[in-house]
Parts: C-alpha cells; structure tokens; sequence
C-alpha cells in the first residue's frame, strides 16, 4: 500500500477497460486516472487477443451501472510502478455506489 487512502468524488470517463479496470475523472481536479478495483476477479480483455469467456459481459455490467454517472471512489493504494522506473502505475480502490442506482439485480 502507498498510503493512499481518501475519498474522491469522480465521474467515471468514457471507458471501461474490462469488469475491473476503469478510467476515471477526478473531480474537482479534472485529472484522469486508471483504477483497478479490489474484491472482485473477472475475466480480462486485451487488445488484439481473443476475450476470455464473459469478458464482454462482464465489462457491460460495469458500463451499464457506472459509466458516466456520479459516484465516490475510496483509493487504496497503488499497482504497478515497482523496479525499473517504471512510471505506469494504477490505482487500485473500490467505488461506492449510491443506493439509487442499484449495482447487482
């Protein structure tokens, strides 16, 4: 952990990676940033490859509940960026959702 630990009020761009991984914009701060979210695994997507079987689902679920609407994200800390100065890092956190918009049917 890297000692993030805060509450951000965001509205998720215009992107959802995979059911996992969103990119999202920080408001006030207008600033864009990848985050993987914690206490889920789902099946992944790269480009130029096959999806893995329900990828695609998977990242409609996520699009369809939080794509461009107004939620809290909870940053926990960082991935990524370890040895060899590599700079590319990603978030990792959870988002909360409010009660209006029910995530799971």
């Amino acid at each position: 952990s890297s000692g993030i630990n805060a509450e951000w009020p965001l509205r998720p761009g215009e992107s959802v990676r995979d059911g996992g991984t969103l990119r999202v914009l920080l408001l006030p701060s207008f600033n864009y940033i990848t985050v993987m979210l914690t206490g889920i695994r789902c099946p992944s997507i790269r480009p130029d490859e096959q999806p893995e079987d329900h990828a695609l689902e998977a990242r409609y679920a996520v699009e369809s509940r939080l794509l461009n609407r107004d939620v809290e994200l909870v940053l926990e800390g960082t991935s990524g960026g370890g040895a060899g100065g590599n700079k590319n890092s990603n978030f990792v956190g959870s988002v909360l959702v409010p009660v209006r918009i029910p995530f799971m049917y």
